[in-house]
């Protein structure tokens, strides 16, 4: 027996002597809580809105998608961003399930909201919207620098994070899109580089 197996687990090898009649270790196991939570935000020319957390126990339907992230940003986040000018906001976003439904569709019209149909979305790519080639690559990175050791810790950290990413960034972010729209189209389709130059459309 060489000295790595003398030290199993560090301190208890059961082909010790002194081992051999004695009960192993109680094993420790990982925290329980989970790994990733579902979170939602947004940002716009002017700002981001708060980090929304989804209950890691819950099914995100249209019901909770309405009340517990669509309502506060629309009647809250959207406001305080910008002002009385709010109606001119327009409400872009991807094709999930909770939002294409018909109910959040009912409630984004009842309440005069504008927002981009889904027929005229943007194809499924992540070429193609702010959130996905710039927003949600930049909050990850941030956040995996983070050192958090419960699920409360996790959520401080990344509500942090994503409320310090620069207004310069999104706008900037924000200017690239037609330029990206357009890169992929002359790409028929195809993935474009990370940073698209800007090209003749004519």
């Amino acid at each position: 027996m060489d000295g790595r197996n003398a030290f199993c687990d560090g301190f208890y090898c059961p082909n010790k002597p002194e081992n051999r009649k004695k009960p192993a270790p109680v094993k420790v196991g990982k925290p329980s809580w989970p790994k990733q939570r579902m979170t939602a935000m947004g940002y716009s020319w002017r700002g981001q809105t708060p980090l929304y957390v989804v209950d890691s126990k819950v099914k995100v339907n249209a019901a909770l998608f309405i009340e517990q992230i669509l309502k506060p940003m629309m009647t809250v986040d959207v406001p305080a961003l910008y002002g009385k000018e709010a109606d001119k906001v327009v409400l872009h976003m991807d094709s999930a399930p909770a939002h294409v439904a018909a109910p959040v569709n009912k409630w984004l019209t009842d309440h005069g909201y504008k927002f981009i149909q889904k027929e005229d979305w943007l194809a499924n790519s992540p070429d193609l919207a702010p959130m996905d080639f710039f927003a949600n690559g930049y909050f990850k990175n941030r956040l995996r620098r983070r050192k958090y050791r419960t699920e409360a810790g996790m959520i401080k950290c990344a509500g942090e994070e994503w409320t310090k990413i620069p207004l310069e960034m999104l706008q900037k972010s924000l200017l690239s899109w037609p330029d990206r729209i357009w890169a992929v189209h002359k790409a028929k389709g195809h993935v474009v580089p990370k940073k698209a130059k800007r090209l003749n459309k004519k």
